[in-house]
């Protein structure tokens, strides 16, 4: 086996054990396993798990945050909408790469509900540069909205999307089934409406006010 193809191969075992697991919860030699190689070949790509799983993020992110700039820069002024596709519709590369695009979403699904604070780090410090640019982008778009409540609610845009894509559970207890392979742009389409009310809905009413009142 070339040396290239067992890397590769390495990859998608930890990618697809990280998504059914979780990180934490997968060993080495489970994804050594799952691999068809031995723990010495594991270690001969990657020194440690952590550089592993860093990798496991970095082939699918960097090509995203790569995309979703591209996209974000095409527009001059780009409205809320045009921000959140921008931001949306690479996804839909990995809805349409099959079942290894799928097990990456469930990485995804996992890592906003497991909190790892050695992931979280590693993926401020690889991507946290594309977050903010989008940030800055809807904070122009939005300049009535006070930056902490910006963040909030990116903060649920993403936690929506990343639950709407990567987690088996709330679809079969919701609807009984997970969204088809080739339904995965009308669900997206259905998510951005939801995702831009979001954004535009009014401030909260101040709890001291409401006291007062």
């Amino acid at each position: 086996m070339a040396r290239s193809d067992s890397r590769a191969r390495i990859l998608d075992a930890a990618e697809r054990l990280f998504g059914e697991k979780g990180i934490r919860a997968t060993t080495l030699r489970e994804i050594g396993a799952a691999a068809k190689a031995n723990t010495g070949s594991i270690y001969f790509h990657f020194k440690t798990k952590g550089e592993l799983t860093r990798e496991v993020f970095r082939r699918r992110l960097a090509p995203l945050d790569t995309e979703r700039i591209a996209r974000l820069e095409s527009f001059e002024e780009p409205s809320l909408r045009q921000i959140l596709e921008s931001w949306v519709e690479p996804l839909l590369a990995l809805t349409r790469s099959g079942e290894a695009g799928l097990h990456f979403l469930g990485v995804l699904g996992r890592t906003y509900s497991e909190l790892d604070p050695e992931i979280i780090r590693m993926l401020q410090r690889d991507h946290g540069a594309t977050l903010e640019r989008f940030i800055e982008a809807l904070a122009r778009a939005l300049p009535e909205l006070p930056e902490e409540q910006l963040r909030l609610r990116f903060h649920f845009a993403l936690g929506s999307i990343a639950h709407t894509l990567g987690s088996d559970v709330t679809w079969r207890i919701v609807l009984g089934r997970r969204p088809a392979a080739g339904a995965w742009e009308r669900v997206l389409g259905e998510l951005m409406p939801f995702l831009v009310a979001g954004f535009e809905a009014p401030l909260p009413a101040d709890p001291e006010a409401r006291g007062a009142a």
